[in-house]
């Protein structure tokens, strides 16, 4: 494609960003008969870009940088871009995949085209019926990257981030060497900008736009249309703490922490779940004490219970798999996600140390029920009893373990 032919499509596009973002488009396009490697070279990018979901825990993290397009395209690739249908691609697999409890767009963009960037924020506004889809910026989340975190569930932001420029601009103007005949029956399929009528309806398009952006994050935030003009930057970028009073976003935070956060509230829930359903797990995690578990002697000891006690090797591998993440060296400071792991049938104990090793120690909340039980490495786990003084279905349970557990039973 020529050079006048690349300019044309730019500058007859629909774009939400930012002009500094726009400008360097402009530029790349405009390095005639360049190569692509010379292009890489020049700006320092690696020419092949791809993205990935990063799992943090239970948290799927989708990157959202660089200039933002519809498709992978040869911008995308230098220019460090995006493409809407690959992170639309990257948050039907987080939804499918049930090992992702909460999913974070990790935004850091000037915003880029307006077609397509609608139809992925609303993808975004339905998923968060399904998980916590939590945005975060840390650099730039500008106009249409900020269409897109406003879709999310909650947007955290960096005290020193950008975020706003909502609204959208087009570029008018032809290729110097280019000509163009249209069609007689079809007045308006080249408008010329240089005229009124022509300015006008060129006008009329961007306004219209620029209305259904507003429209769109005022429902997704939860605020009035006339609330997102007044105070959502009027076109302009806001820093983090004029962001949070205008009502942009929700929390400033840092990307760990968040992700920390997220975490630490879905351990919570599964700590609670996995008592619920398996008490005889819960309690044989205390009865070892977390602290002081070998995992090379608990493996031998399952072995030998299995072979002396006819424990079935099934109960005697999850056992020694539950212990083992437990008992991990990985797992001090991060007890609460290791015991979310261990809960996980298909988790290894050697899956369960890598993500215990990539993910920051959390500090569970003060009084949980988790951290009670942890402050003592053997406390004593004894079957509580029913207001009527009988036994609840749990304690039961753990009291037939127990018994069972004495005279050599499978637990």
């Amino acid at each position: 494609m020529s050079e006048a032919r690349v300019l044309a499509a730019i500058l007859g596009a629909e774009w939400a960003i930012t002009p500094d973002a726009l400008e360097g488009i402009l530029a790349i396009a405009k390095r005639e008969n360049e190569e692509p490697a010379a292009v890489e070279a020049r700006i320092g990018r690696p020419l092949e870009n791809t993205h990935k979901v990063e799992m943090r825990g239970s948290v799927a993290v989708i990157p959202v940088v660089g200039p933002l397009f519809r498709r992978a395209n040869m911008f995308t690739r230098v220019s460090g871009a995006t493409s809407y249908d690959q992170v639309a691609q990257d948050l039907r697999s987080a939804l499918e995949n049930p090992a992702v409890k909460s999913i974070v767009l990790n935004i850091d963009s000037p915003g880029g085209m307006a077609s397509g960037v609608a139809e992925l924020a609303s993808h975004v506004y339905e998923a968060r019926k399904q998980k916590h889809v939590a945005a975060y910026v840390g650099g730039v989340g500008a106009s249409a990257a900020y269409w897109l975190a406003s879709a999310s569930t909650t947007i955290t932001a960096s005290k020193t981030a950008m975020l706003g420029s909502v609204g959208v601009v087009v570029g008018v103007g032809k290729g110097a060497k280019e000509e163009e005949i249209v069609s007689s029956q079809s007045p308006y399929k080249r408008v010329d900008p240089s005229t009124a009528e022509g300015r006008a309806r060129v006008q009329a398009l961007v306004d219209n736009l620029a209305a259904i952006f507003i429209e769109d994050v005022a429902k997704y935030r939860g605020a009035g249309a006339d609330h997102v003009s007044a105070n959502y930057g009027q076109g302009d970028v806001l820093l983090g703490q004029a962001a949070m009073a205008a009502g942009m976003i929700d929390s400033l935070g840092t990307f760990e922490g968040l992700i920390a956060k997220l975490n630490a509230k879905e351990i919570a829930m599964d700590t609670k779940q996995m008592k619920a359903d398996h008490p005889e797990v819960f309690a044989q995690i205390h009865a070892e004490g977390v602290a002081s578990v070998d995992v090379k002697a608990v493996e031998a000891k399952a072995k030998a219970e299995g072979k002396a006690e006819g424990v079935t090797e099934g109960a005697t591998v999850e056992r020694t798999r539950v212990i083992g993440i437990i008992g991990h060296a990985e797992a001090k400071g991060r007890e609460a996600l290791a015991l979310k792991l261990a809960g996980m049938p298909a988790m290894s104990i050697d899956g369960a140390a890598e993500i215990m090793g990539a993910t920051p120690k959390a500090v569970v909340a003060p009084g949980s029920e988790f951290e009670a039980a942890m402050a003592n490495t053997n406390p004593s786990i004894e079957p509580d009893t029913a207001k009527d003084g009988e036994e609840s279905e749990e304690a039961a349970f753990i009291s037939r373990m127990k018994k069972l557990d004495a005279q050599g039973g499978a637990v």
